[in-house]
């Protein structure tokens, strides 16, 4: 799984996809509605800077950052020459390292993560003290008693999907204390007993989780269904960049030839990062499950039907252009002058309804009283081009016809998909309603 984007950070989000090209060193900036490309040197200077503030608060950049200070103010004692035999006799490290290892930056992740790791730390600390006393400190009993123990938590490790960190932990820490008192007893190393050494395990880990927890909450939590929403917006206008590339293909007479292979390695890259970011999404949505329901409970039914239909759009986009690719330009020249005004209609309803989708998500704005339904404009669409589009034998017997039926009924089904995206999230942010907006400010 990925870390977050950048989208839930401390910055403000920006279009990537939109650049302006200076006129002077014709070198392309992202567009910003607040201010033009710099110009001067200072100004690019500044932008220089304003370019490092944002790297320096993107959600990667200031999680590595949450972890190298913890870890420094963890290891601090182990720099003091009064308190460096101290830190070592107590096993200090152990916090650091619980901290570095638990640093996630998703709330109901950390959450969860928290509950069965010190849980898992519990168990593994009393089940080392049972199996020290067992064998009474003998190898081959400890082996034996170890062995067995172990056997019993292999079955969550390999069916139990959830309790597979609670049983990882509980292991490692049985096998941890059981190794550090045979190490004391036979190498006389130390001379912890084994409830001891147990109990400062679990204690060292109640203080490297709690330092981690403060961490996570510094400035504010991340939390995972407010990512997963940002990541859908995202991955809605990635789908409505593809489509408008296949629909080009269509409706610019430019662009109505054969495609290169540049241009088709490029957009299954494309889909391939469109498929990376679904199943992101579908981790979040797990994660999200996690999260205590504080502000209200998560409609995490509403979001998994959107994240299938985002998914089956993105298969139905790849499709339509694996189709697209076996069709002869001129059939595609063909299809193109016909119906011009109902296609033009029907691929702007598309995009459209796409767009503000997208965009309703990220800012969690209601979608407008009034809009053009994409199934309204497909029905018109296919109406004009039964009419001026008439099939005939050769037409059937032409290598193009199979292709040019798949890309129609991918393109059917990929309405019918976006027309689900569109009702869930109306289900989800509502409709504008203009009579209680007047009463309101009555």
């Amino acid at each position: 799984m990925r870390v977050p984007t950048r989208q839930n950070s401390l910055i403000e989000v920006e279009d990537l996809s939109s650049f302006v090209k200076r006129i002077g060193s014709k070198k392309l900036y992202h567009r910003d509605p607040d201010v033009d490309p710099p110009t001067t040197a200072f100004q690019r200077f500044c932008y220089t800077l304003y370019q490092i503030r944002n790297w320096f608060l993107e959600a990667n950049t200031f999680l590595a950052f949450k972890a190298a200070v913890g870890t420094i103010l963890l290891a601090l004692p182990v720099y003091l020459p009064q308190s460096a035999a101290w830190y070592m006799a107590q096993h200090g490290q152990w916090a650091m390292i619980i901290l570095v290892m638990w640093m996630f930056p998703m709330a109901g992740m950390f959450f969860y993560t928290v509950i069965m790791r010190v849980l898992g730390t519990c168990a593994g600390g009393v089940l080392a003290i049972v199996v020290w006393e067992i064998a009474q400190g003998n190898p081959y009993g400890l082996a034996v008693v170890t062995f067995v123990v172990s056997t019993l938590f292999y079955y969550c490790l390999l069916y139990k999907a959830p309790l597979r960190v609670l049983a990882m932990m509980t292991l490692i820490t049985m096998i941890m204390v059981i190794c550090y008192e045979y190490q004391f007893v036979h190498d006389a190393t130390g001379d912890d007993p084994v409830w001891t050494l147990s109990g400062k395990r679990m204690l060292l880990v109640v203080i490297g989780v709690g330092a981690a927890a403060i961490l996570s909450m510094i400035p504010y939590p991340v939390n995972g269904r407010v990512e997963l929403r940002k990541r859908l917006a995202e991955t809605l206008r990635d789908i409505g960049r593809m489509y408008s590339l296949l629909t080009s293909q269509f409706i610019v007479p430019a662009h109505i030839n054969k495609l290169s292979s540049e241009q088709i390695k490029s957009v299954r890259h494309l889909a391939l990062d469109l498929q990376r970011q679904v199943a992101d999404e579908r981790t979040f949505l797990k994660l999200a499950i996690f999260e205590p329901p504080l502000r209200g409970t998560f409609p995490s039914k509403t979001y998994a039907e959107i994240v299938n239909s985002v998914e089956n759009m993105v298969d139905l986009a790849y499709d339509m252009a694996f189709a697209l690719k076996d069709i002869d330009p001129v059939w595609r020249e063909q299809v193109a002058l016909s119906g011009t005004k109902a296609r033009q209609d029907y691929y702007a309803s598309v995009l459209t309804t796409i767009k503000l989708v997208s965009s309703t998500m990220a800012a969690k704005m209601s979608l407008p009283p009034y809009m053009v339904s994409p199934q309204e404009s497909l029905d018109r669409y296919t109406q004009a081009l039964y009419e001026k589009f008439h099939i005939t034998g050769d037409h059937v017997s032409n290598p193009a016809y199979p292709s040019y039926c798949a890309y129609l009924i991918s393109s059917t089904a990929f309405v019918d998909e976006l027309t689900h995206v569109l009702a869930s999230v109306e289900d989800l942010v509502g409709i504008e309603d203009p009579v209680e907006w007047l009463k309101i400010h009555l």
